[in-house]
């Protein structure tokens, strides 16, 4: 059982359209899809693996040689 507000006959609530229905196009575009189409469709990822196998950004050479003599400098 639901609620119903004072006045509300269950229908379609006054002064609201009711949900537009979608052009002949796109319904004939869903039924003739099939998987195959869809998958081919579909947008790819990459794989973790394939993500995984990216290389990391490497810091900029300035920076890098100036690590370098800090670290020879302490040793």
């Amino acid at each position: 059982m639901t609620a119903q507000w004072p006045g509300d006959d269950g229908g379609t609530p006054q002064g609201r359209e009711p949900t537009p229905s979608l052009p002949d196009d796109v319904w004939q575009r869903f039924l003739m899809d099939d998987e195959h189409a869809i998958r081919a469709s579909a947008p790819k990822e990459p794989s973790a693996l394939q993500r995984a196998a990216r290389p990391w950004p490497r810091p900029a050479p300035a920076a890098d040689a100036a690590e370098r003599e800090r670290g020879s400098a302490e040793a």
